[in-house]
């Protein structure tokens, strides 16, 4: 399970910064490949402006004694810029 907070989570605004935390299961071991985001306004995804946010490695963290790709549990911790204006 994992979900996104903000410091404030009554408003969130263009160049905040959105956290990802929270824990998952891996049932099967995996790559430490690249975390790409598609962002979506009111349900709909909008395809053209994906973004890649580090790899697995930046995001995920074992948690016991397995390592990071193996089957097992991990918990997800991440801090990521929300695009100012700018950026679009």
């Amino acid at each position: 399970r994992g979900h996104y907070t903000r410091e404030d989570p009554t408003q969130c605004g263009v160049g905040d910064t959105a956290y990802a935390k929270g824990s998952l299961l891996a049932t099967m071991p995996f790559s430490n490949g690249q975390v790409i985001m598609t962002p979506s306004v009111a349900g709909v995804d909008i395809i053209w402006d994906k973004r890649t946010h580090g790899h697995l490695s930046d995001w995920l963290h074992p948690f016991g004694d397995h390592r990071l790709g193996e089957a097992g549990f991990y918990t997800i911790s991440y801090a990521m810029p929300l695009p100012t204006e700018e950026d679009s």
